[in-house]
């Protein structure tokens, strides 16, 4: 199956990854925005957890991880609701873990396990993702994961160009399992890159005030009975029909008048996030945090 990625360019997938991307699982994240309310702030930051998925993937196989782990990439996210953490902000959910909470329901679905088994593998093998050490780590160490949505959502803001990620993802190695990088320069770029994506992103006007804007108006319907959290099992498009129904508007009309009267509200708490990447220098691995500072790639 031939695959092209806004980030890593064009691949060729092998079957057992064709096969599991075709299941209406895995397709249902093409529905559903990796930056969640955003997209009713700006249109065009409008990649999905789909992309996504893919992409950690194939920054997997890159770096050398196994078939195993490339799969467990694919399916990490596979239990996202509609509109990404939004539910969590709905649900006061400070870890904004809803998605992991289900995870175990939505990976036992019979297709995914028939896709699975076609080609040697059990759904349970993929159940416990901290076994896969490119895809996760814990904070602050580096990982697949966190590696892609941060160059994805930087590249769709405009903030990275096709050149800048193909130079970090050059700068990547391996040790022990664990994603670090070859330089001083590559770490400390990295780290740059994260908290501008998660001060003026994740944390930045517009994305929190859509955000805002969507969780009350869930929560009002959610409180009444009118939605439940089947309505967030679905994608975004479904919900915001859903919401079109009970409210009699679209949307995003329903927004840009909100967005004329709103008073000030308290910001959205987000789970806090810093990295501190791993160098390897020679056959030793440091923290960037105990070097002085170095010189930045421009």
């Amino acid at each position: 199956m031939h695959y092209e990625d806004m980030l890593y360019g064009a691949t060729q997938l092998p079957p057992a990854v064709a096969d599991l991307l075709h299941t209406a699982p895995l397709q249902r994240l093409r529905g559903i925005h990796q930056g969640g309310a955003i997209i009713l702030a700006n249109p065009a930051i409008n990649h999905t957890r789909f992309d996504h998925s893919v992409g950690v993937m194939l920054l997997i196989r890159q770096l050398g991880g196994s078939l195993r782990e490339q799969l467990a990439g694919l399916l990490h996210d596979v239990s996202h609701t509609a509109f990404s953490h939004l539910i969590d902000y709905v649900l006061e959910l400070p870890g904004e873990d809803y998605h992991e909470q289900r995870y175990e329901t939505v990976l036992a679905d019979s297709a995914i396990q028939g896709a699975l088994a076609r080609h040697g593998f059990h759904y349970r093998e993929f159940l416990d993702l901290d076994e896969f050490t490119l895809l996760e780590q814990p904070l602050p160490n580096l990982a697949a994961d966190r590696i892609d949505y941060t160059l994805r959502d930087l590249h769709q803001l405009g903030v990275l160009s096709p050149d800048d990620v193909r130079w970090f993802v050059q700068g990547l190695r391996v040790h022990e399992g664990r994603v670090v990088v070859g330089s001083a320069e590559h770490a400390r770029w990295f780290s740059q890159q994260y908290a501008y994506l998660i001060e003026h992103y994740f944390a930045g006007p517009r994305s929190q005030a859509a955000s805002r804007f969507l969780r009350d108006l869930i929560r009002t319907y959610y409180v009444a009975g009118q939605l439940t959290l089947d309505d967030f099992h679905q994608d975004d498009a479904q919900l915001l029909a859903r919401l079109h129904a009970l409210s009699g508007q679209p949307v995003a009309d329903l927004y840009a008048a909100w967005q004329q009267s709103q008073p000030p509200r308290p910001a959205i708490a987000l789970k806090p996030r810093h990295v501190d990447p791993e160098i390897l220098l020679g056959n030793q691995v440091i923290r960037l945090s105990t070097l002085d500072d170095s010189p930045s790639h421009p």
